[in-house]
């Protein structure tokens, strides 16, 4: 049981920090994008919205939240 518990917790180090990656350079994307709407908050949420299945909500985001869920089941049983 021991190994098991290493091994999630090594699992959610890596996941952590693959989303802290993913996190910091989404931000920089879409900072850059309003930068060239020239910081026009009203032009920046209409290419939002243009964008939002290729840009906004990607497969990724929907990968990273199956490995979250899929986590927490297992750890369920380790945390009660």
């Amino acid at each position: 049981m021991n190994w098991y518990l290493n091994f999630i917790d090594i699992l959610i180090l890596v996941f952590v920090l693959v989303m802290a990656r993913h996190t910091l350079l989404r931000g920089r994307y879409f900072l850059h994008i309003f930068q060239q709407n020239g910081y026009k908050l009203n032009e920046f949420w209409h290419w939002l919205v243009q964008h939002w299945n290729q840009r906004v909500i990607t497969v990724e985001h929907v990968l990273y939240n199956v490995i979250i869920f899929v986590l927490l089941i297992f750890l369920s049983n380790a945390v009660t």
